[in-house]
C-alpha cells in the first residue's frame, strides 16, 4: 500500500470512527429524552403536546428519516397530542417561508400558531 492509500486508509478509518461516536451520543441523547419524558412528566400526569419538524434536504435523507422518526417513536410510546409536522399548513401559501427556504415568516409563524393552538385548545379545557 502506498502512502497515499495508508493515508486515506486512516482517513476513511478516523471518519467512521467519529460517525459512529456521533450516532452513539445521538442514541444517548435519545435514551435522556425517553428517560425525562417518562420519569418527569408522566408521573407527574403533565400533559405534552409534542410537535414534529423536519430538517433542510441538505442534512441528507437518511438523516432527517431517523431525526423525523424520533417524533413518530416518542408518539407511538407516549401517546401525547401530537402534531407531526408543525410547518404541513405552509406548503402552498405565498410568502409563509422567508427566503432561505427554510424559516417562516411572521405570516408564516402565525398559520405554525394557528396549528399549535388547535392541538393545544382541548388540553387547556381540563
Amino acid at each position: 500500500m502506498t502512502e497515499q492509500e495508508q493515508r486515506l486508509a486512516r482517513a476513511r478509518d478516523e471518519i467512521a470512527s467519529r460517525v459512529a461516536s456521533f450516532k452513539a451520543t445521538q442514541e444517548k441523547f435519545k435514551r435522556e429524552r425517553e428517560e425525562y419524558f417518562v420519569t418527569t412528566l408522566e408521573k407527574a400526569h403533565i400533559k405534552v403536546l409534542l410537535a414534529g419538524i423536519t430538517l433542510p434536504p441538505d442534512y441528507g435523507p437518511d438523516y432527517i428519516h431517523s431525526f423525523e422518526a424520533v417524533f413518530r417513536e416518542m408518539a407511538e410510546k407516549h401517546h401525547p397530542i401530537f402534531v407531526p409536522m408543525i410547518y404541513k399548513d405552509l406548503a402552498h401559501v405565498p410568502d409563509a417561508i422567508q427566503s432561505d427556504g427554510i424559516h417562516p415568516t411572521a405570516k408564516g409563524s402565525e398559520i405554525i400558531a394557528d396549528t399549535l393552538y388547535a392541538a393545544l385548545k382541548p388540553m387547556l379545557r381540563k
